[in-house]
């Protein structure tokens, strides 16, 4: 891979003896934005990943409705298989915003390798040459160029394979070596400390500018591993600040603070859906998949829905009358019964019969 530690040697080495005036500091400042540009389009992929993500939120909601106040081992695998489903089904991958930190993960490790032999990769001295400075400062091992070039700085002298070539100024402030490891009660200290405060506000800022992404987690236990990492990847870096030269800490202190700087401006310009309650109550009937129901009160319909009961008027009848059907005729007005006379229970009285002899017509 020495075709690719030469080529980031000559835009460090440009870096240095342009636009970063011959300081080292400045130079991996330049060296740092060259990279987060070219990083650009893996961070707008993100963020629209971030957008796809936030979209699914009402869903999301619904589902965590759904499996609410449930905490057996059954019912979260299944609610995370139904997730993962729904994602699925609208084309999310949680695992496309891994992309721009996998990428910047050989970046850091190239930029450790230069770092650590800048006589090779900055100073462009042959292997030979470093061997030979390397002999006469009493060190050895090309894995060692940076303490070599520390021990040269320090001391001083003249050097027949450094001839034509300035050193580059590995001092940042005139206090701190930035060769050397960070060591207490030196003003080194203060990088390892840096490093921490910006990877911890910027993850900070991260579940700020994203909170949808946070929400998804779901569940106290993944809650309380996010906390838990918002500490751990800090703590890491100032581990790793700590074991390494100080310019690497440098290096990572620049690509937080331009991270900082390229999410705010993401986040002005490419912002995250927000939804109202009404929306999630609408993906919360989707995912049940209820419809609406009507019920029969009086001259009105009570529309029920999610337990909401709302008036509406009556539906008109379906039934209708065809242009040429005859009229209907009005119907017609019964006659009054006549009065019935009786008893005072309201038994009618009949007729007395008269007799055959009585009546002279009867013969």
């Amino acid at each position: 891979m020495d075709f690719i530690y030469q080529g980031l040697g000559y835009v460090i080495r440009f870096c240095y003896y342009t636009i970063g005036f011959e300081s080292y500091a400045l130079a991996l400042f330049w060296f740092a934005l060259i990279v987060k540009l070219l990083l650009l389009p893996f961070g707008i992929k993100q963020q629209k990943n971030q957008i796809k993500m936030a979209k699914l939120r009402p869903k999301m909601y619904a589902i965590e409705k759904k499996y609410a106040g449930r905490t057996d081992q059954v019912t979260l695998r299944k609610k995370q298989q139904e997730i993962m489903e729904m994602q699925q089904k609208e084309g999310y991958s949680p695992f496309a915003g891994c992309l721009p930190m996998l990428v910047q993960l050989p970046l850091i490790l190239i930029l450790y390798r230069i770092i650590q032999r800048p006589l090779s990769y900055i100073c462009m001295l042959g292997e030979d040459a470093v061997k030979s400075l390397g002999a006469a400062v009493g060190i050895e091992g090309k894995e060692q160029e940076i303490q070599i070039l520390s021990k040269i700085l320090h001391d001083g002298g003249s050097y027949p394979e450094l001839e034509g070539i300035t050193l580059p100024n590995l001092n940042l402030f005139g206090v701190i070596d930035l060769s050397s490891k960070p060591e207490f009660w030196t003003w080194a200290l203060f990088i390892p400390l840096f490093v921490f405060l910006s990877q911890f506000f910027t993850m900070k800022l991260s579940r700020w500018l994203n909170p949808a992404m946070a929400q998804a987690q779901g569940g106290q236990d993944a809650q309380l591993s996010l906390k838990i990492m918002d500490f751990a990847m800090p703590a890491m870096t100032l581990f790793f600040a700590f074991s390494l030269p100080s310019a690497l800490g440098l290096y990572w202190i620049y690509q937080s603070l331009l991270s900082i700087v390229q999410m705010l401006l993401l986040a002005k310009f490419m912002p995250l859906p927000t939804f109202t309650e009404e929306e999630l109550k609408a993906a919360e009937r989707e995912l049940r998949g209820k419809k609406k129901r009507t019920i029969g009160t009086g001259n009105a319909v009570a529309a029920e829905e999610d337990g909401a009961i709302e008036d509406r008027p009556r539906p008109r009848s379906l039934h209708y009358i065809d242009e040429d059907d005859d009229e209907i005729p009005a119907p017609q007005k019964k006659k009054p019964a006549p009065k019935k006379t009786g008893t005072a229970k309201g038994i009618a009285s009949a007729p007395l019969k008269k007799d055959k002899g009585d009546d002279p017509t009867d013969n």
